[in-house]
């Protein structure tokens, strides 16, 4: 998944903006970001997972709808971009955060960096 997140990045970075935010905003569901502004967590991980098993088949899951408009190919202005690349930044730090685990030692972490 980390791997998925890094190419979504990566063709993010390659996008080049709309001049204005309308012709995005018609496109994309409003984004659930407040978590953004924790430090991902090993607790604060597991509540996203809940809450998003809580909501399972009643709306996308964030990140799911920030690859979807990625791959749509729509205009994205220069503030969702941005957005965008906060939101698939931290879920790459909460997956890094969660593969560590309880490790304390660097030279046993997974993936080895």
């Amino acid at each position: 998944m980390r791997e998925i997140l890094k190419v979504k990045l990566r063709k993010l970075k390659n996008i080049h903006p709309a001049d204005s935010a309308t012709a995005t905003s018609s496109n994309i569901a409003p984004l659930s970001t407040a978590y953004l502004d924790q430090e991902p967590s090993a607790m604060g991980i597991n509540q996203r997972r809940q809450s998003r098993r809580a909501s399972f088949g009643t709306a996308s899951s964030t990140i799911n709808q920030v690859a979807t408009a990625i791959d749509s190919k729509q205009p994205l202005d220069l503030a969702t971009i941005q957005m965008f690349e906060r939101i698939i930044e931290w879920e790459i730090d909460a997956l890094t955060v969660d593969l560590k685990g309880k490790s304390t030692r660097e030279d046993n972490l997974y993936p080895a960096k």
